[in-house]
């Protein structure tokens, strides 16, 4: 207990004071070695739960009253206010650089001013050491008549003159394609009978189409969980919505969870050109996404205790801020990005942002964009592309993936690899860490009609 005799000694010097303190080296030493204690003591927390394990048992205990007055875990702590600073599972340590965060291997320490965090946990019980996912890049058709100058009053009025709000008409207002939903995933069966999760683009769907969707998942494919980007337009003066749903089975029922959008897209001049708008938007002007900005939340989604999931919606994974020192304190297995945007090429902003969080924290990354948006950036006349989707993970990468022409939809299969990491202090995880690995794809083929 001499770390303990030295703190004491040591009580009532302001931080500020420690670098120049006679007992500095030692009183930061017992420090160091605390903050050890506290991680080794945590393993697993929030993500096993042992039934003769008192202090497990005390853990879920305070989880699971969370759960039921929030539906999320907002922290591991009883005595914490939520409002500044939050203390989460951790699944990766950064293995590169140094900061607060390369000191702990199962507890995350995260600032939760802007952004709220909330992880929610949600056994699948069919996934192992694979994972099957069905990206359907829809639309498979976007037009510039999809897009729209916001009528009427401007949603701000302060705004510069040169500043505009667009809006975007999901399938230019058509209905759920129900039938091509369908042979989409009674194709993908016949290629893979165990698929763990359907991804859909951003704004891909609208509220009701979230419904349909799910009720035809669940009849093809029971365990599968449902991710899509989700919006709708209001026009006039007031902001429409973009955000993702994601939907988890459980039991014979399903969770349903929604995370709004963060930033909101701009189209510039390049970007008018790039997409062919410049018959729809002046390229004179900057053009903001008429979508609301309600309080920032980002959703951690626990699976399995190697499996834990975030996503973000495209300009969120560009505009880092305030979002990824979170993400890189939890250090989650995997971060999906569901995107508006061109083809998914490794030259590409994506591909930047990918590897700067398969780095570090050590995430595995995908990014889908859907068909439409991919066909319609052919900036200058350049051929159409069809590579919707990108995968970067701490190994490898990135890897484009193309849908073939006779496709409709492709089956992303990755497996699990544990890997041994180091915290700053020279401990080791004992390959507590998992990383997902792209083994392979399969292109759904479309059925003859």
């Amino acid at each position: 207990m001499k770390w303990w005799r030295l703190i004491v000694s040591n009580e009532g010097m302001a931080l500020s004071d420690l670098a120049s303190c006679q007992n500095c080296e030692k009183v930061c030493d017992a420090l160091i070695q605390i903050c050890a204690c506290a991680d080794e003591a945590c393993e697993g927390i929030g993500l096993t739960v042992s039934a003769a394990d008192p202090f497990d048992l005390e853990v879920e205990a305070v989880l699971r009253n969370q759960l039921l007055t929030y539906k999320s875990v907002r922290t591991l702590c009883k005595e914490i206010d939520t409002s500044n600073i939050s203390v989460l599972p951790k699944l990766h340590t950064p293995q590169s650089g140094m900061t607060i965060r390369s000191m702990s291997h199962h507890l995350a320490l995260c600032s939760s001013g802007e952004v709220e965090p909330q992880f929610v946990t949600a056994a699948h019980k069919s996934i192992d050491q694979h994972l099957n996912l069905l990206l359907v890049p829809w639309p498979e058709k976007i037009q510039p008549s999809h897009f729209s100058e916001v009528s009427g009053s401007k949603p701000l009025e302060n705004l510069p003159s040169n500043y505009g709000f667009f809006e975007y008409s999901i399938r230019g207002g058509r209905h759920w394609p129900t039938e091509s939903f369908h042979a989409i995933l009674e194709e993908a069966k016949t290629n893979e009978p165990n698929i763990h999760g359907v991804i859909l683009p951003e704004l891909s769907m609208t509220e009701t189409d979230v419904d349909h969707a799910w009720a035809q998942i669940q009849t093809t494919f029971p365990s599968a969980l449902l991710i899509g980007g989700l919006g709708q337009s209001r026009g006039d003066d007031k902001f429409g919505f973009n955000k993702a749903v994601c939907l988890l089975p459980q039991l014979g029922r399903h969770s349903k969870f929604y995370q709004c959008k963060h930033h909101r897209w701009m189209l510039n001049r390049a970007q008018i050109e790039q997409y062919g708008l410049f018959n729809r938007l002046g390229a004179d002007k900057l053009w903001w996404e008429s979508t609301a900005l309600p309080s920032r939340v980002l959703k951690f989604v626990q699976l399995t205790p190697w499996l834990t999931f975030c996503f973000l919606i495209c300009e969120d994974l560009a505009r880092q801020d305030p979002i990824s020192e979170m993400i890189r304190s939890v250090g989650p297995n995997l971060v999906i990005a569901l995107l508006m945007d061109g083809p998914q090429f490794a030259h590409r902003w994506s591909a930047r942002y990918a590897m700067v969080l398969a780095d570090d924290p050590g995430s595995s990354v995908l990014t889908l964009t859907s068909l439409g948006m991919a066909r319609l950036s052919t900036c200058l006349g350049k051929p159409e592309a069809r590579v919707i989707a990108l995968w970067k993970d701490s190994t490898a990468g990135p890897f484009e993936i193309t849908l073939p022409h006779d496709s409709a939809a492709v089956i992303l299969h990755i497996v699990q690899r544990r890997i041994r990491e180091f915290s700053a202090d020279g401990r080791s995880d004992d390959e507590a860490a998992a990383t997902w690995i792209l083994k392979g794809t399969t292109p759904v083929r479309e059925r003859a009609r």
